[in-house]
């Protein structure tokens, strides 16, 4: 139960939906046109947050996104099992760190 849902029970109609709400706020999946999916926090629709994106190729990113792009920490894992762990900026690695 989240705090949404929390108030819902002991506010009632004051605070219906809430909980619906928060839950679509913090955590929704988007299924992208070219195979990629997206799993995390999204805010108006965009990718925002902490989240996961699959690539159809079997890459994926797991981290912090700003504006449907990868910005902030974030570890990005290849197919063949090596991954690079570090700051993004716009999508890109910027800084590799440990």
């Amino acid at each position: 139960m989240n705090v949404g849902q929390i108030l819902e029970t002991h506010l009632g109609w004051a605070c219906s939906e809430l909980g619906e709400k928060i839950n679509k706020i913090t955590s929704e999946v988007k299924n992208l046109d070219n195979g990629d999916k997206y799993e995390g926090e999204m805010k108006n629709g965009k990718m925002q947050g902490k989240g996961v994106y699959l690539f159809a190729n079997g890459e994926r990113y797991e981290g912090e996104f700003k504006d449907d792009m990868f910005e902030g920490k974030g570890v990005y894992y290849y197919p063949d099992g090596t991954k690079k762990i570090g700051i993004f900026k716009k999508d890109e690695l910027i800084k590799e760190t440990k």
